[in-house]
């Protein structure tokens, strides 16, 4: 039995490095994660050593590289936050029906607002390909975006964010500047002062975004920032009601409340 090689340094991990720390051939790495023997009996263990170190290296097998050059897939991947946020419907409809317009399909994830599940989605594109990434990214790095482009060669579009990547087309509104104009609102129309505030954590690049344009906004109306009027929540109506009764359950509760989107606002 072969000594499994150490785990390679480098920062992409091919199917040669997969065979050498498995002590097989690369053909052997290639028909296991096919699940094509060609005739050729793999035994359980050495098929196990090759899933092992499939996991051990983190390798993705690119289906990109076994695809004719220039070959379309005609599919599109379109990754968003929540399926259940009205916010989404009408952009998911008109990205399927532009798609099926020009006879493509889409593919639909939903990340939750959840790291792990952008990266999941990031780790299905590179495994299957498709032709365009239509995204609404919560947590993606440009590291991240780097090895997507890298690795699949695909056209992305980040909507919603602020993706500041030379490689990618944004589409987005200005959050902070409609921060800034609804607490302005708030106080000189009408005439609120005592303002609470229910974001999420900062470990979101929107929360803290507009977690920040409502602090610039306060200050700006000379506006006194009390901490006991910051809630948290967790992009939910119920995670906005759960903020708005500790709100309200105050000795002195604020007289209007800015949820930094619309599901915590309904909540």
């Amino acid at each position: 039995m072969s000594t499994p090689d150490p785990v390679p340094s480098k920062t992409k991990i091919t199917m040669k490095d997969v065979a050498r720390h498995a002590g097989v051939s690369q053909s052997t790495v290639s028909r296991v994660l096919s699940g094509n023997d060609a005739g050729i009996a793999i035994g359980e263990e050495t098929k196990e050593r090759v899933q092992a170190a499939v996991k051990e290296l983190g390798y993705y097998p690119n289906l990109h590289a076994g695809s004719l050059r220039g070959q379309k897939t005609r599919m599109i991947a379109m990754m968003i936050a929540d399926i259940a946020n009205p916010f989404y419907h009408a952009m998911v409809r008109a990205a399927q029906d532009v798609a099926r317009s020009r006879q493509y399909d889409v593919m639909i994830a939903n990340s939750d607002h959840q790291r792990e599940n952008e990266m999941l989605f990031v780790e299905s594109i590179i495994r299957r390909p498709v032709d365009g990434v239509f995204m609404v990214p919560y947590h993606l790095t440009a590291e991240d975006l780097d090895e997507v482009i890298g690795r699949t060669g695909s056209v992305i579009v980040a909507v919603g964010q602020h993706v500041d990547h030379p490689a990618i087309d944004t589409v987005h509104g200005d959050d902070y500047q409609a921060v800034i104009d609804t607490v302005a609102w708030l106080h000189r129309e009408r005439g609120h002062r005592r303002i609470g505030f229910i974001g999420v954590t900062s470990s979101h690049t929107a929360g803290a975004r507009r977690r920040a344009a409502f602090m610039d906004a306060m200050r700006a109306e000379g506006l006194a920032l009390a901490p006991e009027l910051f809630e948290l929540g967790d992009w939910s109506p119920a995670g906005g009601e759960h903020a708005m009764r500790a709100l309200l359950g105050l000795a002195h509760p604020p007289t209007a409340v800015f949820a930094i989107n619309d599901l915590m606002a309904i909540g």
